[in-house]
């Protein structure tokens, strides 16, 4: 039996710990039934810190999959060592949602659509937004029940096609270059500069636990905030810091940020 004790005592994150303590009990129920067993999707954060507690443990076999190489939600297949890799399936599918006039719809109203449903977020990936509709990388026995029942998207009627995940489509990413010199590297002004909003809105943003630094639940206002970190906040998208040069003569930092849209 895995001793959590001492795996995890380095973990100060109360939801991190109860996180990994039971992705560890997912790990004992594979190792005491000598099966594979499969964990909900985990952000990149989430799957960072389990990856090195995993990294720990001697006898069993794991990866993460999310569908595709790059995919950020993936899901933990664990096992005893001496299974095959063709034994540690994650059990992951992807529907293809088409219909007519989607290409103005967003990530939140295709995720809104199938949560309405009564899914949970635990058992969805990435969802993939093209111009004709999305893709959405899923459990796939809860696959067949949204393929049967998401009907509308935003009043939109649509189509759901369930699909295997070597025919997924990558869509390319949009973004746009920020340049602007800022007071300090503070987690608030980087956010206001590239998300073009007030420090004092997405100060409240902040401390509404709206924001990540890093995917990691962020709170704290004046956390400081490095060359190739990412900033996420729900519902304005994600930003990552390209560059840091050098202080101008009155002090400000030259950044260089890129939105991702």
């Amino acid at each position: 039996m895995v001793i959590k004790s001492s795996l995890l005592a380095h973990i100060n994150d109360r939801t991190a710990f109860e996180e990994l303590s039971r992705l560890l009990d997912l790990v004992d129920i594979a190792m005491e039934q000598n099966k594979t067993r499969t964990s909900h999707f985990l952000d990149p954060y989430h799957a960072t810190l389990a990856e090195g507690v995993l990294r720990g443990i001697a006898g069993i076999s794991y990866f993460f999959s999310g569908g595709y190489p790059d995919a950020e939600r993936k899901r933990l297949v664990v096992g005893p060592d001496y299974l095959a890799d063709s034994q540690l399936n994650p059990e992951i599918v992807y529907l293809r949602v088409t219909g007519q006039s989607l290409n103005t719809l967003s990530h939140r109203d295709y995720l809104g659509a199938i949560l309405a449903l009564g899914i949970k977020r635990e058992v969805l990936g990435d969802i993939l937004v093209l111009p004709e509709g999305c893709q959405v990388i899923l459990d796939q026995e809860v696959a067949k029940f949204v393929d049967i029942h998401l009907q509308k998207v935003h009043k939109s009627p649509v189509s759901v096609e369930m699909c295997q995940l070597d025919n997924i489509e990558i869509p390319a990413v949009k973004t746009k270059q920020i340049k602007s010199t800022i007071a300090s590297l503070r987690l608030d002004s980087i956010a206001a500069t590239g998300f073009g909003v007030s420090r004092s809105k997405i100060s409240k943003e902040i401390m509404g636990q709206r924001v990540r630094l890093n995917w990691k639940p962020e709170t704290n206002t004046s956390a400081l905030v490095s060359e190739g970190d990412l900033v996420s906040c729900r519902g304005r998208g994600r930003v990552i810091v390209k560059e840091v040069g050098k202080k101008s003569k009155k002090g400000r930092s030259h950044v260089i940020l890129e939105r991702i849209i």
